[in-house]
């Protein structure tokens, strides 16, 4: 299945359609509201949103610990904005000094086709860096959640134009503020609950996070833990649907 507006999910329209004109009541729930409204108005039914449930524990950011910790997780990819982080780096610079922000991200995996030890170098240039391994143990990844101020995702648009992220849920879940672009499956679950802040382009994110950095840990705390409640009272709404239907059926 493919995200990316492919032949795979045309086809998976196709059959859905096709099901329905047959008389079969086809039952669908998406991962973002972006992709729930397009399945709505594609298919003319009404189509659930349901979330993943969160798992960790909400954790308030230690907002007052310096170096600002701006944290992209996942093992680096280029549709999840690793080639983007130098662009963004560089727009950083207009509102950090050196020293008071720290990137922390993953690697490319080396048998990745756009691995480049040369690009890794360049970034460590731009920004304070701690790059960590591509793969990483649950653990490890854990502390990346805890230790990050907020957690940059820089998804590329036609990838994730309606992808949801677990990332982004994680993040959610652990009570962090989130910057990411415009145009996403991401950005529309960041919009509903208000958790960061969706943005334009390089120079308009490195603007919102300078923003994010200022604001007061009262506001931050407030912010995380609404929306973490508001993405839980959405899952309960959704799951109970789906247990509904299920049992309509059955």
């Amino acid at each position: 299945f493919s995200y990316s507006g492919g032949p795979a999910r045309t086809q998976l329209l196709a059959a859905v359609l096709a099901a329905q004109k047959a008389g079969i009541n086809v039952t669908l729930s998406a991962e973002t509201p972006v992709y729930q409204d397009y399945l709505t108005s594609i298919l003319q039914q009404d189509v659930g949103y349901l979330t993943y449930p969160c798992i960790a524990p909400y954790t308030a950011a230690d907002w007052t610990r310096r170096p600002f910790r701006l944290t992209s997780p996942g093992q680096g990819r280029p549709d999840k904005g690793y080639m983007g982080l130098i662009g963004i780096s560089d727009a950083l610079k207009s509102h950090f000094e050196r020293g008071q922000l720290l990137l922390s991200t993953q690697s490319m995996r080396k048998d990745d086709p756009s691995f480049s030890k040369a690009y890794q170098a360049r970034l460590a240039v731009k920004i304070d860096l701690d790059l960590r391994p591509a793969r990483l143990s649950s653990q490890e990844i854990e502390k990346m959640y805890q230790e990050a101020h907020v957690l940059l995702l820089p998804y590329a648009q036609d990838i994730y134009a309606m992808r949801g992220s677990a990332v982004y849920q994680e993040g959610l879940a652990h009570g962090r503020l989130v910057a990411t672009y415009n145009g996403t499956g991401v950005a529309s679950m960041v919009q509903r609950y208000g958790n960061g802040v969706t943005v334009k382009d390089e120079r308009a994110m490195a603007e919102a996070i300078h923003a994010l950095s200022q604001r007061p840990a009262a506001w931050v705390h407030e912010t995380t833990r609404t929306a973490r409640d508001a993405y839980e009272a959405d899952f309960k709404r959704s799951f109970d649907a789906v247990l509904a239907t299920a049992q309509q059926k059955a």
